[in-house]
């Protein structure tokens, strides 16, 4: 069963400062977490084992299987790859084929698993534990097992409205910030190596940075495209520009993958499910960060001016800027004086 809910004292995922969407409802968060050595139905009997038996199984096949769970939604469990190569390689009850058998067992420990968790309310993340406790005792591992396990955790976070200021005010945060949240997670090496969770380029970082920089929505998701022309962003706006503006992103991306939803795709955090002490509680609350200082007007403007002043001087090493981020975190209350996020 769902875990329960802690009582008279801050959730364990504490909201973000604007917790409401345009219509007036909790902003929901949804989870992708990527994990090796097991396979899909085994990960799915695991899940079924912990929400009970009224989750109703719907299998595709034996790499795409989904939990529908009263009270808490669509669970989904597949192998991380294109719909069309899941299909070649899933083995089918009455396929005698050898070849094909080894192939996909082969497949299937090559490519991880991924659990994809419906959209909730942050505070209710906490009811994914025991299900991330179960994958981990079951032998699930994670980003730092080896040398193709770079594995990663997304939360695709509900904006708050597609006004201008909702979508520019966040990912410029991040922008000015992503130094500092890198210092902050030692991403692991075989993820940094594949360079699955590549940077903000400093062109645009340096143009949210200006101040006077104060597009329309859609140019500002024009500007976002020209220069990060794809899905392979720490922070990724493609699904929401997907949605919001689809022909910009048909004229960018192509025929590349895309997911159109109304969110910010945080994929930056590795999924270290093995780990006995790993959590998604410190991922959320660094993304809970960015957006305390996006509704920050003053520290927002003093991290664009901040940048501005130090693209401009002569000792601009990345070390330099996280210093600097850390003192001016700390400054505006954020942090507290170990670094971290404070509740």
């Amino acid at each position: 069963m769902p875990a329960a809910r802690p009582e008279n004292r801050m959730p364990a995922y504490p909201p973000p400062p604007h917790a409401e969407n345009a219509e007036g409802r909790p902003r929901r968060v949804g989870v992708e977490i990527e994990f090796g050595d097991l396979s899909v139905p085994r990960a799915v009997a695991l899940a079924r084992n912990v929400f009970g038996e009224g989750a109703a199984l719907d299998a595709k096949d034996e790499h795409r299987q989904s939990l529908s769970i009263p009270g808490f939604g669509t669970l989904r469990l597949e192998l991380d790859m294109a719909r069309r190569h899941r299909e070649a390689f899933a083995h089918k009850a009455d396929d005698d084929d050898p070849v094909r058998k080894i192939t996909g067992d082969i497949v299937n420990w090559l490519t991880p698993v991924e659990l994809v968790a419906p959209p909730l309310p942050p505070e209710r993340l906490v009811e994914l534990h025991p299900l991330l406790d179960a994958l981990r005792q079951a032998g699930a591992t994670g980003a730092g097992a080896g040398a193709q396990t770079a594995y990663g955790m997304h939360f695709n976070v509900e904006i708050a409205s597609d006004r201008v200021e909702d979508l520019f005010r966040p990912v410029c945060a991040f922008a000015l910030l992503e130094d500092w949240i890198r210092a902050q997670l030692e991403i692991a090496l075989n993820r940094r190596l594949t360079g699955f969770v590549k940077p903000y380029p400093r062109e645009w970082v340096d143009r949210v940075a200006d101040p006077a920089y104060a597009p329309s929505r859609e140019a500002f998701l024009r500007d976002y495209l020209a220069l990060n022309p794809t899905r392979n962003r720490a922070l990724d706006l493609t699904p929401l520009i997907d949605m919001l503006e689809p022909e910009l992103a048909q004229a960018a991306l192509g025929e590349e993958k895309r997911s159109p939803r109304p969110t910010f795709h945080y994929r930056l955090p590795d999924a270290r499910l093995d780990e006995p002490d790993w959590s998604m509680r410190p991922d959320w609350m660094l993304w809970r960060l960015v957006e305390q200082a996006a509704a920050d007007p003053d520290l927002l403007l003093a991290l664009r001016l901040g940048w501005v002043e130090y693209r401009d001087s002569l000792i601009a090493t990345p070390a330099v800027w996280v210093a600097r981020c850390t003192d001016m975190l700390r400054a505006a209350g954020l942090i507290d004086p170990s670094g971290a996020p404070r509740e």
